[in-house]
Parts: C-alpha cells; structure tokens; sequence
C-alpha cells in the first residue's frame, strides 16, 4: 500500500515536529577574556568540565530549602550534579531533587571561532523535575582576536514529553532561571583558574 504525495509529506512534518522539542530560556550572559593565548585556556577548561562545575554554586529564592547540598561527582569530562532542595507553593511543599549527568558537545559552522553545548540529562531527577524538562542546555559561544575574546553564554531548559505547564512548571522554572548566573561565574571561575583574566560585560 502507497502512501499519497500529501499523506507522506504530512507525516515527515508530524515526526519532525516531535522531534523537536519546545525548550523555554534560562537566560544569557557575556563576557570578555585577555590571555597570552586564550584559545589555550579555553581548551584547558574545557578538557575538565567537572573542575569548572566544582565551582558552581546554586542560587535559590528564599522559599526554597536545601535538604543535600550539590555534590559534584563522575569524570572530568562526564560529571554529575547531584542535589535536593524543598521548594514551596504556598502551603504545599515539595522536594525536587536534581540529577544532572553533564556532557560536552562541540559544534560546527555559525559565527563563534569555537561553539559548544553543555547539556545536562535530567530522566533520573525526581518526578516533579524530569516530567517538567527532560535536559538543561548551556550554548557557549567563543571569539577570540589578538588576545582578547568574547564568551556567549545562552541557557536553555528543553520541555520534557509530559511538560503539563502550570504554576509547579513556572516555579521549576524560576528556580531553573536562577542557575545561569553562577553556572556562568562557575566558568569565569575556571577561565580565571588556567590564566584568563575575565570581566563580563
């Protein structure tokens, strides 16, 4: 049996369409780098991605509580992040446990000297998170020029297949906005750490 011309094209449009996933933005921040050779410091901060998250240190509004602090484990280029936090919704509390498995993707093409993606797998986060998002992206985006450079940095939260809206997912969302921030300082931290000297912009 044959598929129509209009019946097939309908159905490449209906798989791409669920391919790709609705994300919502966590924000952007840039900043600027002199080094003797700053393509050399970001390669070395890049080559150990757990050391630029031992310094990330995680935001949180005043109605939220930290039941475990971060713990930082796995590789240098496959770490975890791994933390619980009570967060409150008027009367209702809740914890949300976070369980980030981080990579690094580096990507080609585009206006960036060296463009790359952290992303942050969040299936075996607690319910109330993973059902929300299913993966936290940071785009990063690098430009050097006879020592000086510039850093790009753009976070995104990618909508989970169960993602219901609502105002559990906005305050998901809002404690998610406040993560860009020192996950940015966290990486001026390691530029600064192997010899950048970094301002923001």
């Amino acid at each position: 049996m044959r598929l129509s011309k209009s019946l097939l094209a309908l159905a490449i449009l209906s798989i791409g369409s669920m391919a790709l996933a609705a994300s919502d933005s966590l924000g952007q921040m840039s900043f600027k780098m002199q080094a003797s050779n700053p393509d050399a410091v970001l390669t070395a901060t890049l080559g150990n991605l757990k050391a630029v998250f031992n310094y990330y240190q995680p935001a949180f509004d005043s109605g939220t509580q930290v039941i475990s602090p971060l713990e930082v484990s796995g590789t240098q280029n496959s770490p975890v992040l791994d933390l619980a936090v009570k967060k409150c919704v008027f009367v209702e509390c809740q914890t949300v446990e976070m369980y980030a498995e981080l990579s690094l993707q580096n990507l080609q093409g585009g206006n960036c000297k060296r463009h790359f993606v952290v992303s942050a797998d969040l299936s075996r986060s607690s319910e109330i998170l993973s059902d929300m998002y299913s993966k936290l992206q940071v785009d990063v985006c690098y430009n050097s020029n006879a020592g000086n450079s510039t850093i790009e940095v753009n976070g995104s939260a990618v909508r989970s297949q169960y993602y219901s809206g609502g105002i559990v997912a906005q305050q998901i969302m809002d404690m998610l906005q406040m993560q860009i921030q020192p996950m940015a300082e966290a990486l001026e931290e390691a530029l600064h750490a192997n010899g950048g000297t970094v301002t923001e912009n």
